[in-house]
């Protein structure tokens, strides 16, 4: 450092000084030189050079100081446009997440309704077939016949037909001739409809005919009674 090098010469130039008086102790006064003068003066020029040793390492230091504020306040700048672009990747990130959570949010509680709809369908359609396969396999046994007399009457008016009607109700074979029967009546009503319609037409046609007929008669005696009545007109004109 300038300050350790300066300090040594100072040390050095006071070394030298003594050592001058000292060797000059023994001369004349008029050959000694003023040695407080030329110690003021060398301290004088020593303290002149630290003075301008400080006022530059003070300009130094605030140079040095101005630059690391300009440093920082650039590294804050960049910063703080870092930040921003962060924050407004943030402030979309979020809105696209708040649109992907709705549509989910939507999706689910569809989804949901969709599945409670789907478990009411098959839970009535489970009943249906639990309902179904009870009435098929349900049996029809052929009713007991009562040991005691008051007991028989019912027995033929009301268990057996109500056993025979049972088992005809829930026979598929007649049900198939049930079936049968009703497409049967429903081609014979199709027919007998368009043997009807052909008969309506038919007899449209012919009392066209007949009105046709009618007027041809009707015009044909129109003309001959005026013809007639012309005649008689003449006769009396002319007896």
């Amino acid at each position: 450092m300038k300050e350790d090098i300066i300090a040594a010469n100072l040390s050095s130039i006071r070394q030298s000084i003594e050592e001058l008086k000292k060797n000059n102790s023994s001369q004349s006064p008029k050959n000694v030189p003023n040695w407080d003068e030329l110690e003021n003066k060398i301290a004088q020029a020593a303290a002149n050079e630290v003075r301008i040793l400080l006022e530059n390492r003070q300009k130094k230091f605030k140079e040095e100081e101005e630059q690391r504020k300009a440093e920082t306040e650039e590294y804050q700048n960049s910063v703080s446009e870092g930040y921003d672009d962060i924050i407004n990747k943030l402030k979309k990130l979020s809105e696209y997440w708040d649109k992907v959570y709705h549509n989910f949010y939507h999706a689910n509680k569809e989804q949901e309704k969709q599945k409670t709809a789907i478990e009411k369908i098959e839970a009535q359609l489970t009943a249906i077939k639990d309902y179904i396969q009870n009435s098929l396999q349900q049996p029809y046994e052929f009713p007991v016949m009562p040991n005691t007399p008051k007991g028989l009457i019912s027995y033929i008016l009301a268990d057996i037909p109500s056993y025979w009607t049972k088992r005809i109700w829930h026979s598929k074979y007649v049900k198939n001739l049930i079936l049968i029967i009703l497409i049967c009546l429903w081609a014979i009503s199709i027919g007998v409809t368009g043997f009807i319609i052909r008969d309506n037409v038919a007899l449209g046609e012919k009392f066209e005919q007949k009105e046709f007929i009618w007027k041809k008669c009707f015009i044909v005696f129109r003309a001959k009674r005026t013809i007639i009545q012309r005649s008689l007109k003449k006769s009396k004109h002319y007896p």
